[in-house]
């Protein structure tokens, strides 16, 4: 870990909160210094602090409140104690900001993140609130630059109007985030909190699986079958070894309990989640899903739906699925659908949701966006 000076860690303290050219008013100087020292050189922490007040009050009031709650916990080891400033500037973060925030953290390390799935999330899980005259992708843009003022949010790239299309977030931050998590009962990542199924899984809102190892979920299928709080279920592990009593989102060739959860709004299904060629639903199940995300699923090659068996779908996104033939024609009189987005499809699934686009078109739904990215945007 690379560590500051002290006249480099005011500096750098000065030049996040007043800008370049804008000098520290000399009410908060020493104050300010005291803060800078109090980082320990830990370029994130000043980064992070920086962000918090420069957003904050500039008063000698509220710099001596922060430089205070820094004197508490000075001695902790330098991993401990940079943790706590980050608390600090995320205990600070305004309350729709909080769970956005949070949710960065199921993304895995040095994660490349794409602000238009981020986007699709928050949507999903509901955490952007209405605002007159604004649309929701808007909203969704707007809280996003609040983090990255903040420092909380890195960013990767920008299109050629300044529009953030990829951004991460730095390791510390979401350890923070795990945390906070964890404790919240906000979302649980098997394979990082831990290599089993958790008791209380019924309390977790969202259960991401993103350990490479074999977990051990037998014991827990009729817990996660009768969870009446899971909404989100994110299944990223690229080579599956689980008992075959319950291959978790493989339930679907055998009795579709995923789709039974009566709050699920999120379902990200990944590297060959399918046993078999098909996938034929029925309806009764995912009442309440919004975002759906199938990527790399190779076996699949034929989804049998109606538009009443995802009465609330908001964004469907299918990634390297080579082998399948066509998108139901059907999804695309899903009221409530907004996007569906194909990322290195076959030629003939892409044609179906090009024709699903025009359809709906030919209807006089025009809100209906197909998204095909090209090279660059992937």
């Amino acid at each position: 870990m690379h560590f500051l000076d002290r006249l480099n860690s005011w500096n750098l303290l000065c030049e996040i909160v007043f800008g370049e050219e804008a000098c520290c008013p000399q009410e908060l100087i020493e104050t300010g210094r005291r803060i800078a020292e109090n980082c320990k050189g830990l370029p994130l922490s000043i980064t992070v602090i920086g962000g918090l007040l420069a957003k904050s009050r500039q008063t000698a009031r509220y710099w001596q409140d922060v430089a205070e709650n820094f004197d508490s916990i000075v001695n902790l080891e330098n991993s401990e104690y940079c943790l706590r400033i980050l608390y600090m500037s995320y205990d600070s973060l305004p309350v729709h900001l909080k769970p956005c925030f949070l949710y960065t953290g199921i993304f895995g390390e040095n994660t490349h993140i794409h602000v238009s799935n981020l986007i699709k999330l928050w949507d999903a899980e509901g955490f952007l609130k209405p605002d007159p005259g604004r649309s929701l992708e808007e909203v969704a843009d707007k809280y996003l630059g609040e983090l990255v003022d903040r420092n909380l949010i890195l960013v990767e790239k920008r299109n050629y109007n300044g529009k953030l299309i990829s951004c991460r977030i730095h390791n510390l931050l979401r350890d923070l985030c795990l945390r906070e998590a964890r404790k919240q009962k906000f979302f649980f990542i098997a394979g990082v909190h831990s290599l089993q199924i958790p008791r209380d899984i019924l309390s977790e809102r969202c259960i991401c699986i993103q350990e490479r190892r074999s977990i051990d979920l037998a014991d827990n299928f009729d817990e996660l079958r009768s969870s009446a709080v899971a909404r989100s279920l994110m299944w990223e592990h690229e080579q599956p070894n689980l008992p075959t009593v319950f291959r978790l989102l493989r339930v679907y060739a055998a009795d579709a309990t995923i789709g039974s959860l009566p709050l699920l709004e999120i379902l990200k299904l990944k590297y060959d989640s399918f046993i078999g060629s098909e996938w034929k639903t029925v309806e009764g199940q995912f009442l309440s899903l919004k975002l759906l995300v199938i990527e790399r699923c190779h076996e699949l090659e034929t989804w049998i739906t109606e538009k009443t068996h995802f009465p609330r779908l908001k964004h469907l996104v299918l990634r390297g699925l080579q082998e399948l033939k066509e998108i139901p024609s059907d999804i695309g009189n899903i009221d409530t659908l907004k996007s569906i987005e194909l990322v290195d499809c076959s030629d003939s699934s892409v044609n179906s949701a090009e024709e699903i686009r025009d359809e709906q078109e030919s209807y006089g739904n025009e809100d209906l966006q197909v998204h095909i990215p090209s090279e660059k945007e992937v």
